[in-house]
């Protein structure tokens, strides 16, 4: 007979979802967090401030039956392509795991700008 014996840790942090999304659609990214005993809490993070879920906002959190957390960036803005640093941290009662960032890259919408003889700038967007 085999005994398995679990020994209490803060949790092991993983993500996944999309590395790369098109300006303007929506973006999933997922937490999972492997620890004994289960994490209880999940933290996003983007560029080291903390996401607060908000339905009506950029940002929402769930909690999915599988026990990860999934973040959806709605409507993702172009603002600096490389300045979407996310991570998002587990916690049990044996301390916190955190994930290393994880990038997003937005790819632009492309933009054409044009400067009529009225000196009006003109922008056109596909």
């Amino acid at each position: 007979m085999y005994s398995i014996f679990l020994f209490p840790d803060k949790p092991q942090v993983t993500l996944s979802g999309h590395y790369s999304v098109d300006e303007g659609r929506d973006a999933f990214l997922y937490c999972k967090a492997v620890a004994y005993p289960t994490p209880v809490k999940y933290n996003w993070f983007k560029n080291g401030k903390q996401i607060i879920s908000d339905p009506n906002g950029d940002f929402v959190i769930d909690s999915l039956a599988d026990r990860r957390s999934r973040l959806t960036v709605k409507q993702v803005k172009y603002e600096d392509p490389y300045n979407q640093m996310y991570y998002c941290s587990g916690t049990n009662v044996m301390g916190t795991g955190k994930e290393k960032s994880f990038q997003l890259f937005v790819n632009c919408k492309l933009r054409f700008f044009f400067l009529l003889p009225n000196l009006q700038w003109v922008v056109f967007q596909s």
